[in-house]
């Protein structure tokens, strides 16, 4: 399963899992630890323009809640 998101700014991103909106950008994080030392990575990876709309069918806008792909 993959989330597609569009950001304030037009940019389009895919993650793992259901990213959170911080006020300007969808994104996924998770919290990993490696060697005791904790921390959160950021899992969204950006698309080219367009790729949203080639994949829905249609444009998907920041306001508009992540869409899951199966």
């Amino acid at each position: 399963m993959a989330w597609l998101a569009t950001d304030k700014n037009g940019k389009e991103t895919i993650s793992p899992g259901r990213p959170e909106f911080d006020g300007f950008e969808w994104c996924y994080t998770e919290e990993n630890s490696i060697e005791s030392e904790y921390g959160n990575i950021e899992y969204s990876m950006d698309l080219p323009d367009g790729t949203i709309e080639k994949i829905l069918g249609r444009k998907l806008t920041y306001e508009e809640s992540p869409v899951e792909i199966k």
